[in-house]
Formats: C-alpha cells, structure tokens, sequence
C-alpha cells in the first residue's frame, strides 16, 4: 500500500512539473524585454523565419506558408507595454490578459520577411481555454496583390496528427472579406497608393476541450506581402484561463446562465437532463452563445452542438459538441491569477474564477475596494483580498510582484539634419546623451528632444512616467534614412489683390513615418503683407487644406512626419497671363500671311473658364476674335516696314477681373533683288564687283565661289573653274528676300618655249612658242618663233592669247651664253738635246694636240725646237679654244768654240755643271739668271767676249738664263748638279 502511495505520489508529481512546464511563459513575463534571434531563445516557444519569393510556397487553401521555415528570426522581439505613439495604432496599452511583456512578429520594413511563433502542449482541464490577444498593423494598396500575396496574420491551431483544427484558426489577410469570424479591423487610407489594415487589442478564445489528453500545437504567422513592397506586423500576448469542469448553481437561485466558448457562428443547445420536466418554453433551440435557464430543481445536463467557418470564402461548415453539467453548490474559488507590476508603478493585474459568483469586491492593503469585478487591473504591487459572493461566500489573497524594470530599444530613423524624438503621454522626462543628462536649459527635461546634424548612430536615452505610474526609459539609436518630400498645389485662378485662395500642402512621409499618426503642419506669411498662420497637427492625415491666402503674398510651410522635418514656402501669385510669341514678332509677307498668337495661362484649366477677346477684328483670320489663339493677318505694301497692335482681354469666368495686354505684330515684305550679268573672267583677271538692285545686301558664296559677304567683289584668282554659284539676299527689319546668280572662270592658256637655250659666246639660238592662238614677243615679234645672237645670257618673255576666251598668258625663257674655254699650257719648254718634257694643260673639259693625242698631259722628246698646238673643247655648247707651246732644244753638252758659220751668236758651257758656267759670245750681250719661280738671282752686262758664270753658291736645280743680245731675246735652262 505504501509502495502504492509513493507511485502515486512521484506520479501526480511528474503530472504537476510536466503540466507546469507545458504552461511556463506562456505569456512571456519570464523573458526580459528584447530583440530574440536564435530559435529557442523565449522560453516554451519556438521562433523561425520565412522570406516570401513566390506563390508555390503558399497552401492555396488557407494561404499559410508551406516551406521552408529556418530557425531564429531577424524581426522578433519581447516589447514592454504600454507603447507611446505607435503608427497608424496609435497608443497600445498592457494586453488585456494583463502583464507587461508581448511578442512582436514582424517589423514595419517591408522585405517579404515572415515570422512563426509555435508552441506544442498537451491539453487538460486546466489549459483546454486559450486565449491569445493580438494588435497589429498590416498594409496592402487597395487589395491589388492578389488573395494569398498581401501581407497576412494567422493562429493555426494543429492536432497530434499536424493538421490544421479549421474550426479553432484565425487569419487575416488585407483584402475585403480576408478575415475569419470574430475578427474586426480598422482600415486606414494613408496613402493615395495603398491603406492600411489594423487593430488594437482583441481576443480569441480557442476552446481547446474536445482534444482533452492529446497534444496540440499553437502557430502564430506574420508576415509582409511575397512582393516585398508592403509590411505586416503583429504584438502577441497569451495565456490559459481556469475553465471549471462543471456549471456550478446555486440551489433555490431562480436562474443558471450557461455560457459556450466564443468565436461560432451558431450554437444550439439541447436539454439531455435526467428530469424530463424541464422545459424551455418553447424556445428550443436556441443559437444564443448563452442561455439562462430558469425554474432548476434537481441535476440537468446540457448539450451544446457549436458550428463554426473560418473563412467565409469557405463552403464547408465545421462543428463539434461540448456537454455541461449543472450541479447545486456553494461559491468557491477555483483560482487566483496575478501579473506583475512595474516597478514603482501601477500595471499589475490579477484575476479569480469561482463558481456561483455573482459579485466581486478586490481589496488592497489600506482596505480599500479597487475593483469590483473578476478582473483587477492598474494594480501596485502589494497583497490584495478578493471576496466572491454568490451561494455564499468566498474569498482569498493574492500578492502583485514588482516586475524587472528593463531598457526598451528602439531604432530611430531621421532624415536630414535634424532628428525629433518625442513620448507624448508621459510625465517626468529627462533625456540623457549615452549615459550624460541633458540639462533642461537645452531641453533635456521636455516631452520631446531634438538632435540637430546627427552624425553616425548616436544613441539617446529618455527616462520617464507612463500614464499608470511606472518608470519606463527608452534608448533611442539614431539612424539615417532617405527623406519623404513635401509639394503645394494651389487654386492659381485668383484676382489680383483678392484673399481667397486655397493650397493643399501634401506630405509624402518617409519611409519609417509612412504610416505615422503624428505628422503636423503649419503654414505662416512671410512679410508685412498679411498676418497669416495655421497649425495642424499631429494628424495621420498627409495633407492639409489652406484658405483665405492673399494675392502677391508669400508664405512658409514647415511640415513634420514624425522622423523628418520639410521647409518650403510659395507665393500667391494673382491671375495673370502671357501672349506669345514673344517679344513682338514680325510677320514675313515672303514666308506666310499669317501669325498664330496665343494666351498662355500658367495652369492646367480648360478654355471654359475664361473668356477672350482680341481686336482689332478686320486683321484677325474669319473674325474669330474670341478664342484662345488668334490667327493675325496683316499685309504689307511690298517694300515697306510696318507695325500693328492687337489687343486682347482675358477674364476668369468665376471672376470679375479681366485682364488687358497688346501684342505688336510687325510685318515686312523686301522684293527678290536683282543681279545684272556677270561677264566671263579668266583665271588671272582683276577683281570684278557685282552690280545688284538693291545695293547693300549680303552675299553668301556656293560652290567654288570667291565673293566677299559684303561687297560683292569676285576674286577669279581665288574661284573654281568653271560654274560658280553664289546667293544674294537683301532685308527689311528681320525678313529676307533671296536672288541666285551665278558666273564663269575660264582658264588661261598653257604656253610652252621650245628651243637650244644653251649657246656659245657670238653664236645664235632659234625659240618657238606654242599653246596658244597668237604670240607676242618682248623683242617687239609677233611670230611664233624667233632667231636671237648674243654674247651673253638673256631672257625672252611671249605672251600667247586664246581667241575664244581672249584669256592670256606668258612664258618666259633665259638663253645662257656659255664663254670659250680659256686654256693654259705649260712644261720645259728649253730642253736638252735627247731629254724628254711634258706638257700640261688646263681649262677645258676635253683635250686634242697637235701631234694627235687626246690626253690633257702629253710627254715629248723632240730633236730640234718645236712648236706644238693644243684645242681645248668645254662641255656645255662645245665651246672650243686653241694655245701653243714651243720647246727649245739645246745641246746640253756642247764644250767646243763658237761656229760663227753656223750663225751661233753665243754659245754656253757645260751645261750641265757643278758651278761654273762658260759663256761664249760674238758682241755684247746682257743675261739675266732667275730661279724656276722666276726670282732674279743674277744680272750682268759685259762685253768681253768670254764670260764665266758662278753658281757654286746657289743650291742645285734649275735656273733659266735669258740673254739680251742684238734685240732678241734667248732662253737657256742651266741645270747645277754635283
């Protein structure tokens, strides 16, 4: 028996830690706030992840996400409630099943991110009630993605098995009937390109009781739209409430109300007691979620048949049956609940559950009631007393814990150069730069704080008292984001010095204020036109209407999204209109007869809200004068320059102020100028000037032409052979008459001089001329050719004429003279008797001797004197010379006495000689020695007949006597040698 005891001991134990498990954290008190993003970081839930890229992903039938899902999620977190200010929501306060902490799936950046919250358990008579709340937000443009593309939220519930229990499941998809039974939402239009769907807290009740003993799986999804363009974000808070096992009645009571779970369609309830008096009055059935039964006397048990569509696209109706049991008893409390408080604040909760209770009264320590029903919120912490009455009297104590006082974190995007944090709703503030306290001389104790030209991810710290007490802070992480934009449209069709126009200032928020409730406007004149100012705001509206705006006024608009600051201002500016063309045209009578002048209004209006006129009307095309655009036709005498004004008045229907203007319209029409005859010209002619009527104008050279823009002088030097074409145009104001001309180059004829131009000195040339018609020669002939002597160089100039062109040219032509050769010969010309000399010569080109050779150096040995002639020939003309030499030939040994018979006259000897030189001679002579350079070396005169010459002092070589006797003159070479 023992044994059994212990057994059953150690199992009710393990059934209690198992259970208690099961239901640990499952309102997440017991996890610090945070950002969780592994998978199993919250305790007894399970967190994963999903990023959306495209539809086969999705189960078609509830559009849940089918695989895959990773574990951890980068957009989970625990948050502290309540929130301050949160987008499109607003204020969150604490969750209605109490405490402080909430789960929040998702974030508000859409990526296509989704996030999956699950939890497995299994199910008893003390968790079979779940209840789980939720507040979110989820957008969508207008329904455009599709059924199961936009954003979405669910709670599936699963059984042991892992399907899907329909009839327990909640989803949520932002399109019109995307919803299931129970749910409602708030849609916001926030953006002309899409709304936003959103809730705060609501709950759903999951009656859990027909999987009594079987084990099932909570899943909660978020999840932005599978585009990626639109987000969804959800906060969850959950928990288990007391379900007694009966329906507990009073005896005596004249009522028993029964109540089934929430969240179905119809109910019907079916009376099964074991007393078949009872009736319900002909009220059966009855499809109420509670009846109250009446006239109860003895024990009765009732059958409830629930029917339930989870999503009305559904076509099958899903149901089950739950029995309740009616027992006659006293009041007793099954449960007390609590949920912590923050520190130093008011936030706790506490709730009982008993049966028979009829009334309740909560009562803290100073013994005073602070709640009068099952549920105490907005409890400090401390120990309250609960009294329950009913069939009698119940009561029990409860204590209220001081929950851990934690830093929210939150990323802050700006824009710009100026960031706003702002917690409207609190009390208390001091802002703090990292750990540092702003002093409230620089706004550090305001409700709001501004950053001015953040730079990096500065953080900042606000600590303050929430609405119920409690010391919350918060540690903002500034980060920068891409700014919204700001634009102004105005109602333009305003009289001058009028004040009634209006202007919408609209507000393209940012991208992390897209969706934000605390935008704010306001608009103020600028100058001492008007005192002008307005200020709106916070809104979630993203415009604002503006109205008694005064003409010629200029105003500043500032304007706030929450993240970013926008600046921009406009001026009224008052109706008013411009005529263009503009400035003044001129009509050409040479391009048209007609212009189009038109009104152009600064704003997008149709011609139905003003009216025209133009005048004067006998100029305007058909007399339609009382249009937009007027076709204007003056004329012009040809020749003539003048200008007409039009006038044109122009009123706003919906206004009395009409509005006057002139346009001059100036017209000309210059008559084709005249261009007289051009003449041929030759290639080498003299400028020509263009004779033209009218004078004066401009002339614009074609192909191959040479003529000066601005006199109209042909250069032929400078023109192309042949054709030239060329345009003149004269003007009158900016109009311009055109003429085209053309005229002619001919080339010069090609004359060549044929003939011998090289000549010798006296000799004559014959020059012909060709290439032409007729010739003039600068010698005075007119013949084509012409004989010329001459005995030096000279140049001949023709000038030959082409009959048919009459162009001329010249050539001109040197004949060089070339001179005769001027030869020299020189050698021994005194030689011994048997010696041989040689004879050189020098300026000519070609050589011939008399003795036939054709060398320039010839070697003779002649046995007597002889006179030998050379002809020397140059290479240009052949010019041709003579010259001779003549070699005297002496006996060079001759030792004996003057022959007188053989007519000698003198006689030397020996010669050669070492020195002395013997001269024999018939009467007085006169010698003269010099060297082969011819320097005098010796002079005598004597008149014996005997003369002995000494040149023992002179070095050997050569001398030359020459000997004056009887008026000759005779030459002797005397050699000296050892």
């Amino acid at each position: 028996m023992k044994n059994k005891l212990h057994i059953f001991f150690f199992f009710a134990l393990f059934l209690f830690c198992n259970l208690k498990s099961q239901t640990n954290n499952i309102d997440f008190e017991l996890t610090p706030a945070g950002a969780y993003t592994t998978a199993n970081a919250v305790s007894g839930w399970t967190v994963s992840s999903h990023t959306r890229t495209n539809t086969s992903q999705l189960n078609v039938t509830d559009c849940s996400i089918l695989s895959p899902w990773l574990p951890s999620s980068q957009e989970f977190s625990i948050v502290s409630t309540p929130i301050a200010a949160f987008p499109v929501i607003g204020n969150i306060p604490h969750s209605p099943l109490g405490g402080l902490h909430v789960a929040r799936l998702n974030n508000s950046t859409a990526n296509g991110y989704a996030t999956k919250l699950t939890r497995t358990y299994f199910v008893t008579s003390s968790n079979s009630m779940l209840q789980i709340a939720y507040a979110g937000a989820w957008q969508d443009p207008l329904g455009f993605e599709g059924w199961c593309n936009p954003p979405f939220f669910e709670i599936l519930i699963r059984d042991s098995t892992n399907a899907v229990i329909p009839c327990k499941t909640t989803s949520f998809t932002p399109l019109s009937g995307g919803q299931t039974t129970g749910t409602t939402f708030t849609i916001t239009n926030t953006q002309n390109s899409g709304v936003v769907f959103w809730s705060n807290w609501q709950i759903k009740n999951i009656d859990l009781s027909p999987y009594l003993n079987t084990t099932i799986t909570i899943e909660i999804v978020c999840a932005d739209c599978i585009n990626g363009d639109h987000f969804g974000t959800v906060f969850i808070d959950a928990d288990f409430p007391y379900t007694p096992p009966l329906v507990s009645w009073c005896t005596g009571m004249p009522t028993a109300t029964l109540t089934g779970p929430s969240g179905y369609y119809s109910y019907d309830w079916h009376f099964s007691g074991s007393s078949t008096s009872y009736s319900f009055a002909g009220l059966l059935p009855f499809h109420s979620s509670t009846i109250a039964l009446t006239g109860l006397n003895s024990i009765y048990t009732y059958t409830i048949a629930l029917f339930a569509n989870p999503f009305v696209n559904y076509v099958n109706i899903c149901s089950y049956s739950v029995s309740f049991s009616i027992i006659s008893t006293t009041t007793n409390i099954y449960q007390i609940k609590s949920k912590p408080s923050c520190p130093g604040g008011a936030s706790g909760s506490a709730t009982v559950i008993a049966n028979t209770a009829t009334s309740y009264s909560w009562i803290n320590s100073t013994n005073s009631v602070v709640s009068t029903s099952s549920v105490a919120n907005n409890l400090a912490p401390g120990i309250y007393t609960v009294n329950v009455f009913g069939c009698g009297n119940a009561s029990g104590t409860v204590n209220i814990p001081t929950s851990t006082l934690t830093l929210n974190t939150v990323l802050k995007p700006h824009c710009g150069n100026e960031c706003v944090l702002s917690y409207p709703g609190g009390t208390n503030y001091q802002w703090y730069f990292n750990t540092a306290p702003i002093t409230s001389s620089l706004g550090g104790t305001a409700p709001s704080y501004t950053i001015n030209a953040p730079v990096g991810q500065p953080s900042y710290v606000v600590s303050y008292d929430s609405p119920n007490g409690c010391r919350d802070s918060i540690l903002n992480i500034l980060t920068a984001t891409p700014s919204g934009s700001l634009a102004i449209s105005l109602n333009k069709i305003i009289c001058p010095n009028s004040s009634t126009n209006s202007a919408v200032i609209s507000l393209t928020p940012s991208a992390f204020a897209y969706y934000s409730v605390s935008n704010s406007f306001s608009v103020f004149s600028i100058g001492a036109s008007s005192n002008y100012s307005v200020s709106v705001g916070p809104t979630s509206s993203n415009f604002i209407i503006t109205s008694s705006l005064i003409a010629g006024s200029t105003y500043s608009v500032n304007a706030f999204d929450g993240f970013c600051t926008y600046k921009s201002s406009f001026t009224v500016t008052p109706f008013n209109y411009t005529i263009t063309p503009s400035p003044s045209p001129t009509l050409c009578q040479t391009s048209g007869n007609y212009i189009i002048a038109n009104v152009s209004l600064p704003y997008s209006f149709s011609n139905s809200l003003f009216t025209y006129s133009w005048v004067p009307s006998p100029f305007i095309f058909n007399g339609y004068s009382n249009f937009q655009s007027a076709f204007l036709t003056p004329s012009a005498t040809p020749g003539s320059l003048s200008t007409i004004i039009y006038t044109v008045i122009v009123t706003p229907t919906a206004l009395n102020c009409p509005l006057t203007k002139t346009i001059g319209i100036t017209i000309a029409d210059p008559p084709p100028p005249v261009i007289n005859l051009i003449p041929q010209l030759c290639k080498n002619a003299n400028q020509y000037s263009i004779s033209t009527n009218p004078p004066g104008g401009t002339f614009i050279n074609g192909a191959g032409s040479s003529i000066g823009t601005n006199n109209g002088i042909i250069t032929p030097s400078l023109s192309a052979l042949g054709t030239n074409n060329f345009t003149y145009a004269t003007s009158i104001g900016p109009c311009v008459a055109k003429s085209s001309g053309n005229y002619t180059i001919n080339p010069l004829p090609s004359i060549s001089i044929t003939g011998n131009i090289i000549i010798c000195k006296g000799q004559s040339a014959m020059l012909i001329a060709n290439g032409a018609t007729t010739y003039t020669w600068n010698i005075g002939s007119q013949s084509p050719s012409i004989s010329v002597t001459q005995f030096v160089s000279a140049s001949y100039t023709v000038e030959g004429t082409d009959s048919q062109t009459n162009c001329y040219n010249t050539k001109t032509i040197t004949v060089n003279t070339i001179p005769y050769p001027s030869i020299v010969v020189w050698g021994d010309t005194i030689i011994c008797l048997g010696k041989t000399t040689k004879l050189s010569a020098l300026g000519a080109i070609t050589y011939t001797w008399s003795n036939g050779s054709p060398t320039q150096t010839i070697n003779v040995a002649p046995n007597a004197t002889t006179t030998y002639t050379l002809k020397g020939t140059s290479a240009l003309a052949s010019c041709s010379s003579t010259q001779a030499i003549t070699v005297h030939v002496v006996n060079c040994n001759t030792t004996g006495v003057l022959d007188r018979n053989a007519g000698e006259t003198f006689r030397i000897y020996p010669n050669p000689s070492n020195s002395k030189f013997f001269i024999e001679a018939q009467n007085i002579l006169s010698i003269v020695v010099t060297d082969e350079l011819g320097k005098i070396i010796l002079e005598e005169h004597f008149q014996k007949e005997n003369y002995d010459l000494d040149l023992s002092s002179y070095s050997n070589g050569v001398y030359i006597l020459k000997v004056f006797q009887n008026n000759e003159i005779k030459t002797v070479k005397l050699i000296k040698n050892d």
